[in-house]
């Protein structure tokens, strides 16, 4: 199981009193992992220098490169290269199953909206019946497919709470601007795979894609939190929306998408309200438009990004500065990246690596 690199723990770690003799299967080619003294309260990430130098090659050509990238990976590449390591390349995942009740809710809240999309076949009529007059019995079966953790008899209260929110904020916002602004649905949960410039093939998976008036195309991803979008708004305000700019590109250069991105935002369902810096919509107070401060390509830092931590990975002559336990802990020490100039901005606010 992942866990924070050398951090110093002022009590022992909980730990196997017998050795572990067992070859990993996980790691490319069968390497194995030498286990480290548990009563050393030390950890320290260890990565062989020889799987990295397979980056060169994707899975399918024989390396461990991936064939596909997304955005999650991509995120996580840049702020947090060795956690790329570990569990894009390598495939090592926590095993706590035990996923957050924000996260169940907003697994619902898209299944729900999915559901009604897709068997409607886009039609605006059948997806507006499916949220208002059928979203009860839509809303349970939604629940019953992926949020069975709220059904748990502590969770009772959550789930009513949630399932009003659902019904009287959150679909009926999201009705109104699309009513309010003329728009159609194109499609929910687009899976739409590409091939990029620098970064080669990507998988985009897209929430909500309608079409305004004009033609042109509008993304609308959905967000469940119970905090207030805050977060998502600074994204906007510095030009930081990774997940927004990925997508554009991906429409971009889909053969099968006609017409450009007019708009694009962050749908925050609890609260019901589009936060966008499109100016395209009419006012109201589901919509909130953010100015920003910067202009500078998000997908061109994306790209300069993607660059860099792949060249800092292999290494010149194979010497990756990750290997053998390289942190490449993200803080104000990473100089020689922070110096770099068109990258994406760096989280310093995050503690793993």
């Amino acid at each position: 199981e992942k866990v924070e690199g050398r951090r110093q723990y002022p009590i022992p770690l909980p730990h196997v009193i017998e050795v572990i003799e067992d070859m990993t299967t996980w790691t490319p080619n069968g390497k194995s992992v030498k286990p480290q003294d548990a009563y050393s309260q030390q950890l320290e990430h260890r990565v062989d220098a020889d799987i990295l130098k397979e980056l060169e090659k994707t899975r399918a050509e024989g390396g461990i490169r991936r064939n596909c990238e997304s955005y999650s990976s991509l995120e996580m590449l840049i702020q947090r290269p060795f956690d790329y390591v570990l569990e894009y390349l390598l495939g090592c995942k926590s095993t706590d199953d035990n996923a957050m009740l924000s996260t169940v809710k907003g697994n619902v809240a898209h299944r729900l909206i999915n559901n009604a999309v897709v068997e409607a076949k886009a039609e605006w009529s059948l997806i507006r019946k499916a949220l208002t007059e059928d979203f009860d019995a839509n809303f349970d079966r939604a629940v019953g497919e992926v949020g069975v953790a709220l059904m748990a008899p502590e969770n009772v209260l959550a789930l009513a709470q949630f399932k009003e929110v659902m019904k009287h904020d959150s679909t009926q916002a999201f009705i109104q601007i699309v009513e309010n602004n003329d728009l159609s649905v194109v499609g929910s949960e687009m899976d739409i795979t590409v091939e990029l410039p620098t970064i080669g093939a990507f998988n985009a998976k897209i929430d909500m894609v309608l079409k305004t008036r004009a033609g042109g195309y509008l993304i609308m991803d959905f967000k469940w939190t119970d905090s207030s979008g805050k977060k998502r708004v600074d994204e906007i305000t510095n030009n930081e929306e990774m997940q927004l700019a990925l997508y554009t590109e991906a429409i971009k250069q889909s053969p099968d998408m006609r017409g450009g991105v007019e708009g694009v935002g962050y749908f925050m369902l609890r609260q019901g309200e589009f936060i966008t810096e499109y100016q395209g919509l009419k006012k109201s107070e589901h919509i909130r438009v953010i100015e920003k401060k910067k202009s500078d390509s998000i997908w061109e830092m994306i790209k300069a990004s993607y660059t860099c931590r792949m060249a800092q990975l292999m290494g010149e002559g194979g010497q990756s500065v990750i290997e053998e336990g390289e942190l490449m802990k993200v803080s104000a020490g990473e100089v020689e990246y922070m110096a770099s100039e068109g990258v994406f901005p760096l989280r310093l606010d995050r503690k793993s690596v």
